[in-house]
């Protein structure tokens, strides 16, 4: 047991998981479950009230069953927002009081310290146009796109030459950049098929009504306001709303909303949904509509180059640890690896780190296939180590050498730890343990 178990990002988490969490900790009182019901871009259990009461409640002792749920959890909610300022705050608590409103999701009454620029809008005549430096520069902006539109987008910036980097908002979830801007968010819900309902949740960000009311006689711009309580007749725009939410979250300084005429629903009537939204969100004062962006150079420094290229290798490495394909791992290695070469970061001690710890990665999954090929019964569901004396000395050597290359870098040897695990579940209590023991004395020694 733990006597205190502390854990971020429980939004997203199954019931199962919190149960697993609350079976570590030495109680149920020891438990710290950090989370953001607005940012739930998986299927978990959004911190909703039933599924967490009863998940505490079937965890607790027998003889404790008849105690109420409600003395045991403490809500405590943050009330101000050291991310970002006040600007890009008041656009993502306008999404944040929509979810409220139609989706019963909680609020937040949080404040930021400062001020700072509003976030700016830009409506493209086409997609293409953001390639033009006319209408767009700043190589230092972040572009984040909801995670279906991601192909085609990084496919149109890789044919039109423009360098920025561009993730989905399950990537970008849990980090946070300077500048930022969200690509076509609005186009995309529209050829989801509810540009419909957004328009009347962002009508009724107008209202002066609680976040409890959901119907009102009140017009926006001549238009009267719909019922808007969509939790059972359009349950698909919460979860577009909370991918807004996430991504309009990540900015701390310069935050940008860029969308284009062209795309959405083709055969539509008049202005998209984008055009709409910019044009609505403008008379609310959250953003200000401009004809271009200019958020500095059309190059990237080297110094900016060299800490994209870090945050890169962070990624590939929680990728690597959620077991994404070597392929996948390999190819974010590699892109940030393009960051540190002379013609950008120019910096040789990072080029030949990542590349020592993308070697690492991929010895230690040679290894952990070969040690499960070669020694592990699926059938029997354990290891059978019979008859392969010569397979076992093979593997020592290799895993021998492995370590030695990891035990002294404090950046690999995570690495070798992992292997560590997997060889003592395979060997100890054998015969063979002898030969591995001070391997893996080696490698907790030096994890200690």
């Amino acid at each position: 047991f733990y006597h205190l178990v502390h854990v971020d990002e429980a939004q997203d988490f199954t019931a199962l998981d919190v149960a697993l969490f609350i079976r570590m900790s030495a109680s149920v009182r020891s438990v710290f479950l950090g989370a953001d019901p607005a940012q739930s871009v998986e299927l978990g259990i959004r911190m909703r009230d039933g599924a967490l009461n009863s998940t505490f409640h079937a965890c607790l002792p027998e003889h404790k069953k008849d105690m109420q749920v409600k003395t045991i959890l403490q809500s405590i909610a943050l009330k101000t927002n050291h991310r970002t300022h006040a600007q890009n705050l008041d656009l993502s608590k306008a999404i944040r009081k929509l979810l409220s409103r139609s989706f019963h999701v909680p609020g937040n009454n949080e404040n930021a310290l400062v001020k700072g620029p509003i976030p700016e809008a830009l409506l493209l005549k086409k997609v293409a146009d953001i390639a033009s430096t006319s209408k767009f520069k700043g190589a230092n902006v972040v572009f984040i796109a909801p995670d279906e539109a991601l192909p085609t987008l990084r496919a149109l910036f890789l044919k039109h030459s423009v360098k920025n980097d561009v993730m989905g908002v399950r990537e970008a979830k849990g980090l946070e950049f300077e500048d930022v801007a969200l690509f076509g968010f609005f186009a995309y819900f529209e050829q989801c098929g509810t540009a419909k309902e957004w328009q009347n949740v962002i009508r009724w960000l107008f209202s002066n009504t609680g976040t409890k009311t959901t119907e009102s006689s009140e017009k926006v711009n001549s238009v009267s306001l719909e019922p808007c309580d969509y939790e059972l007749t359009c349950p698909a725009l919460e979860g577009q709303a909370m991918m807004l939410y996430t991504a309009l979250t990540r900015a701390r300084q310069h935050l940008y909303i860029i969308e284009d005429e062209e795309s959405g629903v083709k055969q539509r009537r008049g202005a998209g949904l984008g055009d709409f939204s910019l044009r609505h969100l403008q008379q609310l004062r959250l953003v200000k509509k401009v004809q271009s962006i200019d958020a500095g150079e059309v190059e990237m420094s080297p110094q900016e180059h060299n800490a994209r290229g870090v945050l890169l290798v962070n990624q590939a490495v929680a990728l690597s640890n959620k077991g994404a394909e070597t392929e996948m791992v390999q190819k974010k290695f590699e892109e940030a690896m393009d960051r540190f070469r002379p013609d950008k970061g120019c910096d040789a001690s990072l080029l030949y780190q990542a590349n020592k710890h993308l070697d690492a990665i991929l010895m230690k999954r040679e290894l952990v296939d070969e040690l499960k090929m070669n020694f592990f019964n699926e059938k029997r569901g354990q290891y059978v180590l019979s008859a392969k004396f010569a397979k076992i000395l093979e593997f020592e050597e290799k895993a021998a050498n492995f370590v030695q290359r990891c035990i002294d870098d404090p950046f690999v040897i995570d690495e070798a730890r992992q292997l560590a695990v997997l060889m003592e579940e395979a060997f100890f209590g054998t015969p063979y343990w002898v030969h591995f023991s001070e391997i893996c004395s080696r490698i907790k020694g030096a994890t200690s």
